[in-house]
């Protein structure tokens, strides 16, 4: 396998003049990838050139990084706010929050005695043969799931009328709980959604403050706990995603900036701000999607591909081939390892087009820790951008991937954010050998040898999961890294390739 580093901005401005245009050629075109760790800006146009800026994600309002990085744009020399013709935005926010479990009290409307399809959901389990394999808990505890006697027949027929009084009571009980996004989903809602409008008429009426997720719009379609899923994966996103696509949206007018907003979705398409952020669910791989489109026009005609994203929360592998990228509608989001090559039960189904990428929660803020039994484990909690690995002096106190990188020199103290964010090793020092090195009684340089290495065996495993797992041989294909891809290389040699080289 042939290892080459990404260059997103020249990928960015080689789509420009390669692309069939969303816009005028005489326009700048922005785009902002939001990550766990670091938001990238890349601004292009065929006459100006091409803008990159690297700034901290700011974790409490994602956008104001985001506009932050957008002001910096706009103080370079030729760029002026009225030439902005579009602005395409990716983000990996969704992924990241569903693997953290950082989501809001979210609630499920649901058919009279079908409360629990969450937790009952399909036979899959992530290990065959363990009988004590723990599920991930379900997205909306039990006491925030509510029924309401109604009942329609697969064909669409009703056979009990909605309890309109229960209802109101349900609603009116989810608004004094203080719960703000709400899932309803009603059986066999595909076939006939006269009683879900009808609920959600009601709780418009009754708690007018709540965001609203009907699975008859959102997913029209069988299988009751794929359709549940989806539609409370769409719920538990849809505050995050309404609040900071508005602010976005505000901020860029009151830079001057008056282009449409556009989101990157996860089946590689691009769909309006407002839309987006109606339905979240579908944007959850939006960042590495946008990413490994990227990877294809940058390398050099290749037909076999697999691309590899490393950020500051997660890592994520894809396959291009003769026929493209693989999109499937069946896929798992949240769990050890998730993609739909991989779909065991171990994560939340979502049953929206996407891009097949495997996904794991690996990344240069990812948590090293030591437990009671004395075995390290890293991730899949992150340090995030705040306070971030304990490197950066910013009140961190775990050591990350990013800290035992530093340690072992791999990481330049003066590279990041192009020196404006310096590194401090002693502080990472300090921290692997505190709570890794100390707990494993070994040497510091032995504990971070060991984070480093647990980190690269799990970007491996979903490189493999990306290749082997669907008879493919890594070993014929070319490896496009990008993201933080310092383990890029050292995952391709874990995966049994003869020679690994990189490419700026």
């Amino acid at each position: 396998m042939t290892c080459r580093v990404l260059d997103k901005a020249a990928a960015f401005g080689t789509h420009l003049k390669t692309g069939k245009e969303m816009v005028a050629r005489n326009t700048i075109r922005v785009g902002i990838d939001i990550g766990g760790t670091f938001t990238d800006l890349v601004a292009a146009d065929a006459k100006r050139g091409v803008w990159k800026i690297k700034v901290l994600t700011t974790p409490t309002d994602p956008s104001v990084g985001a506009l932050d990085a957008v002001r910096r744009l706009l103080e370079k020399p030729k760029v002026d706010a009225g030439l902005v013709g579009a602005v395409i935005h990716a983000t990996t926010l969704a992924s990241n929050a569903l693997l953290t479990g950082d989501i809001p009290k979210t609630a499920l409307v649901t058919t009279s005695g079908f409360r629990d399809v969450l937790e009952i959901g399909r036979q899959n389990r992530p290990e065959l043969y363990n009988l004590q394999v723990e599920r991930l808990p379900p997205l909306v505890p039990r006491r925030y799931r509510f029924e309401v006697r109604e009942r329609i027949l697969h064909d669409g027929r009703v056979l009990e009328p909605l309890d309109r009084s229960q209802a109101t009571l349900v609603a009116r009980r989810i608004r004094r709980l203080g719960i703000g996004t709400v899932a309803i989903c009603l059986l066999h809602s595909y076939a006939n959604p006269k009683h879900e409008k009808e609920v959600g008429e009601i709780f418009r009426r009754e708690h007018p403050g709540a965001k609203l997720s009907l699975s008859s719009l959102l997913l029209p379609e069988f299988r009751e706990y794929e359709r549940t899923s989806t539609t409370v994966v769409n719920a538990c996103l849809q505050p995050l995603f309404s609040e900071y696509l508005k602010k976005l949206e505000q901020g860029l007018e009151q830079l001057g900036v008056r282009a449409s907003l556009f989101v990157m979705q996860s089946n590689s398409g691009t769909v309006l701000s407002r839309q987006a952020s109606l339905e979240p669910a579908r944007l959850i791989e939006s960042g590495p999607v946008a990413g490994a489109v990227a990877s294809k026009f940058y390398s050099s005609g290749s037909e076999s591909i697999v691309s590899l994203d490393v950020g500051g929360t997660t890592s994520k592998a894809g396959v291009w081939s003769r026929n493209g990228f693989e999109v499937t509608n069946e896929y798992e989001v949240g769990g050890r390892l998730h993609g739909s090559r991989r779909v065991e039960g171990s994560g939340y189904p979502v049953r929206f087009p996407v891009v097949d990428l495997v996904e794991v929660g690996i990344g240069g803020g990812s948590i090293a820790w030591v437990d009671d039994a004395r075995v390290l484990h890293v991730g899949p909690q992150s340090a995030g951008a705040s306070p971030g690995p304990v490197c950066y002096g910013k009140g961190g106190r775990l050591p990350t991937l990013t800290d035992a990188s530093l340690v072992l020199g791999w990481l330049s103290p003066s590279f990041l954010l192009g020196g404006d964010l310096p590194l401090i090793p002693q502080l990472a020092y300090t921290a692997v050998a505190e709570l890794v090195a100390k707990p494993l009684q070994m040497k510091v340089i032995n504990g971070a040898i060991g984070v480093l290495r647990i980190a690269i065996a799990k970007i491996a495993e979903a490189l493999r999961a990306a290749t082997v797992e669907n008879g493919l041989d890594p070993r014929e294909m070319v490896l496009v890294a990008f993201g933080g891809a310092a383990s890029g290389c050292g995952a391709a040699i874990e995966l049994g390739s003869p020679s690994c080289g990189a490419v700026a």
